[in-house]
């Protein structure tokens, strides 16, 4: 397989100095990285990314027979590039852009609005911003269709997504969803925020606002399309989500066993990873809590600190911080206390300043525990060599 691939034969080249040490766990590795690609062959992906996702993949299955900790990071990277694939708006349809900073404006006004700006892409986003993004998929003027059935917008923390548009006899047509909204009010029922605009004619209007990152990746599909991405989607995650399953049990077992709480700070450390990108990617508030607009919308970023809170006691604890590096020990357990505070106004307090400090405080984090690793290595403590691979 690795004929007129340079990926794969770089892979196969590297894997093949491994060979005289570990050549049953070679083979074992090799194989589940050519069974990957031809499973993900046929996917409607690109093919660099089929590739990637194969391999990452399968390193991770080959790391999983040496150290358990180095799947996570590995497993993460090949979420982002199992993404579903934006699709580009047919050759009839151009997409424009405006940000309405006084979150005044209506549809209305937005029919005949001059000042647009044009996207080349499908994924606008402008960071952390006060207004309303508005967005206007056009079609060309010798067309009356914007050409697709299905407009799906793939970022489920955004609070209010609305729809517009006007159908054959004249009638302006409004669809709301967002992640304050009940689940079952969605125009179709799917994580993300996807609507049915197959009898929409002239531009299509959306409007979205939230407190977090304001951004919009556009995806455009055929009823069929839609269909197959839906399905694709599925099964990627599904695999995702049950492999963090799987280590969160697996080490947790461990600990039962061996009585040591590396373990268990490490299945700690997975379970919260996995509610926090079960919430980013909107299946807790489809599973969980479909009722509850409130914790849905505040369920993301509790998480995500949490699990920051988790990730710094598994790395004191892995890495022995506490009896070789006691400043980066102290300052560390401070960035653990200063987390309850900002979990705490993320839930009834300002949740656009705690998102902010938080993530400035999860960048510090991360930074600290490399920077432990590094000093924990180049101290020649062995353990902490894998835990540098994964956490890089």
């Amino acid at each position: 397989p690795a004929a007129g691939c340079p990926l794969l034969a770089t892979m196969q080249r590297a894997d093949g100095g491994l060979s005289s040490k570990r050549p049953k766990l070679r083979s074992n590795a090799w194989n589940h990285v050519t069974t990957l690609v031809r499973i993900t062959s046929n996917f409607a992906l690109p093919c660099r990314t089929q590739l990637l996702y194969s391999s990452m993949l399968g390193l991770c299955l080959f790391r999983l027979s040496i150290r358990p900790i180095a799947l996570l990071p590995l497993l993460a990277l090949a979420s982002i590039l199992i993404l579903p694939h934006c699709n580009v708006p047919s050759k009839q349809t151009r997409l424009q852009y405006h940000i309405d900073h006084t979150r005044a404006l209506s549809i209305s006004n937005m029919e005949h609005w001059k000042e647009w700006q044009v996207s080349d892409v499908m994924a606008p986003a402008f960071g952390f911003s006060d207004g309303d993004l508005w967005i206007r998929l056009a079609p060309n003027k010798n067309s009356s269709s914007v050409g697709f059935d299905v407009l799906d917008i793939y970022y489920s923390q955004l609070d209010s997504v609305s729809v517009f548009y006007r159908t054959s006899d004249g009638k302006l047509t409004e669809k709301k969803s967002g992640d304050t909204e009940s689940f079952g009010h969605r125009d179709i029922i799917t994580n993300s925020f996807a609507f049915d605009v197959s009898n929409a004619i002239g531009p299509i209007f959306v409007r979205i606002r939230t407190e977090g990152t304001l951004m919009a990746p556009l995806s455009v599909y055929s009823r069929s399309k839609w269909n197959e991405a839906l399905q694709r989607r599925t099964i990627l995650y599904g695999l995702y989500f049950g492999a963090l399953l799987l280590m969160a049990l697996y080490n947790f077992f461990l600990f039962i066993s061996i009585r040591d709480r590396t373990y268990l700070y490490y299945s700690i450390y997975v379970l919260l990873v996995f509610l926090s990108f079960f919430s980013f990617l909107g299946f807790s508030h489809q599973y969980l809590w479909p009722q509850s607009g409130f914790w849905n919308n505040k369920s993301f970023v509790v998480t995500a600190f949490l699990y920051v809170i988790a990730s710094l006691q598994f790395a004191l604890r892995y890495l022995g911080v506490r009896e070789s590096i006691r400043r980066l020990w102290a300052t560390m357990r401070l960035l653990q206390l200063a987390f309850v505070p900002i979990i705490a106004m993320a839930l009834i307090g300002d949740y656009h300043l705690a998102t902010r400090i938080g993530s400035a405080l999860n960048i510090l984090s991360s930074a600290l525990i490399f920077l432990g690793a590094i000093w924990r290595t180049s101290s020649g403590y062995r353990p902490a060599r894998t835990f540098l691979v994964a956490w890089s």
